[in-house]
């Protein structure tokens, strides 16, 4: 690192820690292709397959008793964060699948009080054998940002669900200031912003009560610079969210220069066009955002003249995505699920080993498309493993739509769970890196 400082610009030393945290030099096989007990691991998307919206779903609830009993390591993968840290992320679920409200997901929804009491009933015995879930078994959209130590000295703009900016400064970013309190800050620069924002002075109680601790009593009378974006979840504000990415992404400083040679770096946390919660029909998420904003984005710098192939290549390698479908957002999760395993019989790590990994979710684009992009790098590099995926119809997946390569297709995780449990047994380490032929008989 000291050499790479040293001759390097700042930019291209960043670039270059960008590239290999996206596409990592090649992992020693060695941690799992000798080891005496191979055993999977799976990775549970979160909304549509252990819960819709804030109803927890048995078949869920169901499938992680399930995986906990067979002492498998697991991680709950999901492109979803709002703002929490893993650690609160895993009270608040596990709070959700010890509630009253847990309820069936497959099919159409019963409302009726005897459905409530019934699923109630089949859930109680479930929620006495469940074992407490830990944040080391979550990886959310915006986890793999821990690892990105060439920014955590930048002035970083942090767009999403109010609290999002705790989660950066606890992975160890110094400078982070929400695009809400930037609003507040310089009410002058967003024609967003709205009343509840302004109902306190910049720097008091406000949003969440406590910007005074985070960010200082003020007066902000200096506009302050940006050196790049995360957009880590949802915006609050649509609109406030859009005008302060635009300006960032033509200029660190838009107060004084509209259009700076260079973009800034942009990170999103994850692609979701939608998502699915309580209403029937799906969600618009994050990749909704991103989407206009992009469209936004380059209005504005036709507008300032620029032509279509320099606007590329003002883009080029400063739109970082993570999140499910990326390769890279799976591969983090293997190395958690290898320290939930290590965790899990630590005396025993060497002699017990993940050799395959299955994906469980509803979304065929981003969940399935991944773990089948993931199989694929694994067939033509030895030192990678394989991945399967089970495409559950609980959630953004409706009979129709591409499958984009699951290898199975069940009604739901309690249904995926116990497909996994049979195929497991009996089966030769061998056999299991071999087999890549995709079952079809739900397909």
């Amino acid at each position: 690192m000291l050499l790479l400082r040293q001759t390097l610009p700042l930019r291209q030393m960043i670039f270059l820690l960008l590239v290999l945290f996206f596409h990592p030099l090649p992992s020693s096989g060695s941690l799992w292709s000798d080891c005496e007990s191979p055993v999977p691991g799976i990775a549970f998307d979160i909304d549509g397959v252990i819960r819709q919206g804030n109803r927890p779903c048995l078949e869920g609830l169901e499938a992680i008793v399930q995986a906990q009993q067979h002492q498998w390591p697991f991680v709950f993968l999901t492109n979803g964060g709002a703002g929490r840290t893993e650690e609160q992320y895993a009270i608040k679920l596990e709070k959700m699948l010890r509630s009253r409200s847990v309820r069936r997901c497959t099919g159409t929804f019963d409302a009726s009080p005897e459905a409530a009491l019934a699923d109630a009933t089949v859930a109680k015995q479930f929620q006495q054998q469940l074992q407490p879930l830990r944040g080391d078994q979550f990886v959310l959209s915006y986890s793999p940002l821990v690892e990105l130590d060439s920014m955590k000295d930048k002035s970083i703009l942090i767009v999403g669900a109010t609290g999002v900016e705790r989660v950066a400064q606890q992975y160890g970013f110094k400078h982070v200031i929400h695009a809400n309190e930037y609003a507040r800050r310089h009410p002058d620069q967003s024609p967003w912003y709205t009343n509840w924002v302004g109902e306190t002075e910049p720097g008091c109680p406000g949003l969440r009560g406590d910007e005074s601790e985070l960010h200082g009593p003020g007066p902000f009378d200096t506009y302050e610079s940006i050196d790049a974006i995360f957009v880590m979840s949802e915006p609050n504000y649509f609109g406030q969210a859009l005008e302060f990415c635009v300006d960032f992404l033509l200029s660190t400083n838009p107060f004084n220069i509209e259009l700076e040679d260079q973009q800034p770096y942009i990170i999103f946390a994850n692609p979701d066009l939608l998502w699915r919660a309580e209403f029937p029909r799906s969600r618009l998420g994050l990749g909704a955002f991103k989407t206009a904003l992009r469209a936004v984005y380059h209005e504005r710098l036709q507008a300032l003249g620029l032509s279509g192939s320099e606007i590329s290549h003002r883009e080029e390698n400063r739109w970082i995505q993570l999140g499910k479908p990326m390769p890279n957002q799976y591969h983090f999760a293997e190395r958690k699920m290898d320290q939930v395993l290590q965790s899990q019989s630590p005396r025993g790590a060497g002699k017990t080993c993940i050799d395959h990994f299955y994906m469980i979710g509803d979304n065929h684009a981003t969940d399935i498309a991944g773990s089948t992009a993931c199989n694929k790098i694994a067939m033509s590099d030895p030192t990678k493993r394989n991945w399967q995926s089970v495409l559950v119809r609980t959630g953004v997946w409706k009979n129709g739509l591409p499958t984009h390569g699951a290898t199975i297709i069940k009604d739901n995780a309690k249904l995926a769970m116990e497909w996994i449990i049979s195929s497991n047994k009996h089966k030769s380490k061998s056999k299991r890196k071999d087999q890549q032929q995709r079952t079809s008989d739900d397909l």
